[in-house]
């Protein structure tokens, strides 16, 4: 398919959640071959409503040149439960070589792509992380296209992944010295809501009772 640039590209995005439509969707207005993977059969409905090609099947999905991780990491008894990732990016190893990119935007734990890399691609496909900063409240300001932190595990990746964010997909990026500082990165952000979160509803409270 050509893309509105002119290019030949085609993008699967895995996991239609919160995050992962408003990206297929970004996506979906520079590159006419866009996929949408999801086990929810609510999101893949959403995102055929919105002009996704979605599916629950994996094995429907076409090869792409671009694999959008956008799966959610959650907490499992106080521990980060990131088996999502690690089965999507099976998945993507089942059919993917050296000339697709991996990106995965889900929040995960320093040290987790780089083990992907390593044991799933066997460092032979090109891998990036590029943390989302998705803010479904205000999806003006803090929406897909906004400041990101890039971070690969290698000059390939590092190169596919410039070319992909920051001249195709047009966001403005700061290279992280290392694929782990930009998973910190994420994590470091997501703490320092949560305290503002906190102090701002203890305001409220504390304003409440006067």
């Amino acid at each position: 398919m050509q893309t509105k640039r002119g290019m030949k590209m085609k993008v699967c995005v895995l996991g239609l959640g919160e995050v992962g439509l408003p990206t297929a969707l970004y996506i979906a207005d520079l590159v006419n071959d866009v996929w949408g993977y999801d086990i929810s059969e609510k999101a893949v409905w959403k995102g055929r409503d919105s002009g996704i090609n979605a599916t629950t099947h994996w094995n429907e999905i076409p090869r792409a040149d671009i694999y959008v991780v956008c799966v959610s990491t959650l907490l499992t008894e106080n521990d980060p439960d990131i088996t999502a990732i690690f089965d999507v990016c099976e998945k993507i190893a089942q059919r993917s070589d050296s000339s697709s990119l991996v990106s995965i935007e889900s929040t995960v734990v320093p040290g987790t792509c780089r083990k992907i890399s390593e044991s799933i691609f066997k460092n032979s496909i090109p891998l990036i992380h590029v943390p989302h900063r998705y803010w479904v409240d205000d999806s003006k300001r803090h929406g897909v296209k906004q400041n990101r932190v890039l971070g690969a595990v290698d000059s390939k990746s590092l190169e596919k992944g410039l070319n992909f964010y920051k001249n195709f997909l047009e966001i403005p990026l700061h290279l992280a010295p290392s694929i782990e500082v930009a998973e910190m990165s994420k994590i470091a952000e997501n703490a320092y809501r949560y305290v503002q979160i906190a102090i701002r509803l203890r305001i409220q409270r504390r304003e409440r009772s006067l």
